[in-house]
């Protein structure tokens, strides 16, 4: 059961740019339009074809290089990887962020409320100067006390003619100011791609200790000869603080697609899988020590049907599977971590975690049941926490947003409008 995540740009002024001349009121051409947009887009950055250089890739494990600094996981800094949401999420001390289709919902932690971050009694919840929209984002990421996504510049300061520019934008958590901090992106409208709404842009990005890891997909791009336009296809990463410009740490092979990539991190290591139109594909990781790239020799894997602890990862071969396997990449070794063949009869999906348990989602139609199986860090079974028995046979439910804090586990099906809370002194 995998899960795109696309950001919907709409844009206005799409006739000036494509519409070419206009009539002057006595009948003459006015060229005077056109050539300023031209103008402008010859002085954006070079829309490249090629694939930009990336890392070097390692892909004997015994060149693999233990990580020296800390490895432990800081709030403040790290990538939270208790907390997964198709659509974004943040966890701050006593509360959830979650966006919901471009607007911050607070989740009360202690109360399990939810309320929307914008108070004021006349607002529209229309553009960025409500404090609970993150304009055309797709996502959102928590470090050192802010939000941080990556937005159409236009929302937030004049739009340049003929161009559209995203950014790195920090939200704070009141949502009070919302200020751009870099560009990472700047493409010519008429090289975008064009919906019944206007230009779509896909991107996906995680942030770990101070960098925000990113890919997206810009451009008209219809076969593979266009793969790499824009930069699209590819990995990159850009810190939050302070100078620096975009980094390409892995172009993608042609023929792969972004949308099924799940990126995960933890420690010294971003994770992320070169998966194909199937949603399967090979694990690399990126060590951020050493500066290379590191390809783990699993063959092929469920895109976004693992996750990783303590250095080990853990992951299903087939996104139905009933086996989870266990592989540590600095001995090459797989193991058998859980065989839940006979825990139940439903299709088993998504791979969820905490400090001390497993999550593994199913559905079970026949039953019509939607629940997950819960398993300690050793594999062992340790219950059946149901989230939902009405839904009709035939149907699948996609688990839209997952978390688990010290008191609870949150879980929030999409369709609905409660967000399902369990204790953990229960489940334990």
């Amino acid at each position: 059961m995998y899960k795109k995540v696309w950001m919907l740009i709409c844009m206005a002024g799409l006739t000036t740019v494509l519409s070419g001349c206009e009539k002057s009121q006595d009948g003459t051409e006015n060229q005077k339009e056109e050539t300023q947009t031209k103008s402008v887009v010859e002085n954006i950055e070079e829309v490249f074809l090629h694939a930009p250089e990336g890392k070097e890739i390692i892909t004997d494990y015994k060149k693999f290089t233990a990580p020296q600094e800390d490895q432990s996981y800081h709030f403040d800094t790290d990538y939270q990887y208790y907390v997964t949401s198709t659509w974004g999420a943040a966890k701050m001390e006593d509360s959830y962020y979650v966006d919901e289709n471009g607007l911050i919902m607070v989740l009360d932690s202690g109360t399990h409320a939810k309320h929307l971050l914008c108070a004021k009694p006349d607002c529209s919840h229309s553009n960025y100067t409500c404090s609970a929209v993150i304009p055309n984002d797709s996502g959102i990421a928590y470090y050192k006390g802010n939000l941080y996504s990556i937005c159409n510049s236009e929302y937030i300061e004049n739009a340049e003619k003929g161009i559209i520019k995203y950014s790195v934008v920090k939200t704070s958590l009141s949502g009070d100011t919302k200020d751009k901090e870099k560009d990472i992106l700047k493409v010519a409208m008429a090289d975008m791609n064009v919906s019944a709404d206007g230009y779509t842009m896909g991107i996906r990005y995680i942030q770990h200790r101070g960098y925000l890891y990113y890919v997206y997909v810009a451009g008209n791009i219809v076969n593979n000869e266009e793969f790499y336009m824009n930069g699209s296809n590819c990995i990159y990463r850009i810190p939050l603080e302070g100078e620096g410009e975009p980094e390409c740490i892995l172009p993608l092979e042609k023929g792969s697609n972004s949308g099924h990539m799940f990126m995960t991190a933890e420690g010294s290591y971003i994770y992320f899988v070169m998966a194909n139109e199937q949603a399967f594909g090979e694990l690399y990781r990126y060590n951020t020590e050493s500066d290379v790239v590191e390809k783990m020799n699993m063959g092929e894997i469920a895109a976004e049907c693992y996750t990783v602890i303590n250095g080990k990862i853990l992951y299903k071969k087939t996104f139905d599977a009933k086996q989870l396997y266990l592989y540590d990449p600095m001995t090459d070794k797989e193991e058998m971590f859980a065989d839940m063949s006979d825990m139940s009869k439903g299709d088993s999906w998504d791979i969820h975690r905490d400090n001390n348990r497993i999550y593994v989602y199913y559905t079970d139609t026949k039953a019509k049941e939607a629940f997950f199986i819960v398993l300690n860090l050793e594999g062992d079974y340790v219950q059946k926490m149901v989230l939902s028995n009405q839904f009709e046979e035939g149907s699948q439910l996609t688990l839209s947003f997952f978390a688990a804090d010290e008191s609870n586990v949150v879980c929030h099906i999409f369709g609905t409008e409660e967000y399902l809370y369990f204790e953990k002194s229960v489940i334990e």
